[in-house]
Formats: structure tokens, sequence, C-alpha cells
């Protein structure tokens, strides 16, 4: 092996020719092309259905691929759609009547999704777990977030939302495609509007005092 061997980091996508590059600050090379390369709208999707995502179960990275591959799902909107492919589906190897059906009844349980659980599926960078708690506490609800996010201000002033994720937040909802996505998500899915989780416990209702003494 030669170690001393230089390493020429890729100018151009391998997938969709799309430029690289390279944030200030980050090791990760990444193409720039960041709604449009098949191979990342692919990682969305993936992210999409997993366990922390909208939870579809019997719906992983092989199953995915096999139904891009064949032309049945390509956006968000597609996987819920999936039943009209049916007949072909159940030609594919690794599929049966039963196991079509677990994932159609799988879908349709993800159709009701936390507010905070929805804003993380959605693949924004930057945006994970924490981030989208933060959102769903101030905005509450899907309508809030798509009529008010792009508003001036109004993200740089959620503490914890450094310029970066500020930037990538208003990029995604600049992009038609995407806006368009999550509107119709909107109206498929039921996304439960963020509520404060109360604990239930005997201090609940009940003031502390601490002497000085103490």
């Amino acid at each position: 092996i030669n170690r001393n061997r230089k390493i020429i980091s890729p100018k151009y996508c391998p997938v969709c020719g799309s430029k690289t590059l390279k944030e200030k600050d980050e090791a990760i090379i990444r193409c720039e092309n960041n709604f449009s390369c098949e191979a990342q709208i692919l990682g969305h999707l993936e992210h999409f259905v997993s366990k922390k995502g909208l939870n579809i179960d019997g719906f992983g990275k092989k199953q995915l691929l096999q139904f891009w591959e064949n032309g049945y799902i390509k956006n968000y909107i597609d996987i819920f759609k999936i039943e009209k492919y049916r007949n072909k589906i159940l030609k594919l190897e690794g599929w049966g009547q039963t196991s079509f059906a677990n994932l159609l009844d799988s879908c349709e349980s993800s159709k009701i999704i936390r507010f905070e659980k929805f804003i993380y599926s959605l693949s924004i960078r930057y945006v994970g777990e924490t981030i989208s708690l933060l959102l769903a506490r101030e905005f509450k609800n899907i309508n809030n977030l798509i009529n008010n996010v792009e508003t001036k201000g109004i993200l740089s002033n959620i503490d914890g939302l450094g310029p970066k994720v500020v930037d990538s937040i208003r990029s995604y909802f600049q992009n038609e495609a995407n806006k368009q996505s999550v509107l119709e998500l909107a109206g498929i899915l039921k996304i439960q509007s963020y509520q404060k989780t109360k604990l239930k416990n005997k201090f609940n209702g009940k003031n502390l005092v601490f002497t000085g003494k103490l």
C-alpha cells in the first residue's frame, strides 16, 4: 500500500455530474445539487421512511431501491400511492400478498405523525431531532410553518438556530418543488400539532420553596 499516495477530491458528482463543494469547517465533500441529484433523493426517501422518520415497517433500503429502479417511487408522495402498482410488485422477488398488505397497512399507520417528527423526516440539512423540536415549538403546526418559515427574521430569532441552519431551512422552502411536496404531504398525512409534554409525577402543580437555612 502506498501511504504517500495523494488523494484527489472529486470535482463533480459521479451520479448527476454537478459540481462538488466543501463547506468551511466541514470535512465532507457534497454534491451541490441538493434537491435534484438522484443519489440524494434516494437518501432523503430512505430517511423519510426510517424509524425516526415516518417509521414505515417493511420499507427498508432494499425495498426502496427495488421500487425506485422499477419507477414506482420517485418522491415522498409516491409512497402513499404504491397500491396502484400492486400487480407489478407482486411479481417482484420477495413480495407476496401478505408482505404487500403489511406494507400498505404500515404506510397507512404512518400517516399519523407528530409535527416535530414530520419536520425531521424532510431531510433538511442541519435539521436533526433537536432543531426539529425547536421549530415545532416555535411554529406549533404545519400551516404556521409553511406560511411563515420564509418570513425574514423569524428563524433568526429562534434560540438555538445558527446562521447555517437558518440559511438551510430557508433554502429548502424557497425551492418550489420542496414547498409543493410539503403542501401535498400536509394534505395526505395527519400531522399532529406540537404539544408540550406534561410529566406526570407527585411534584406537578406544586411549588418548592428553599429556605435560607437550607
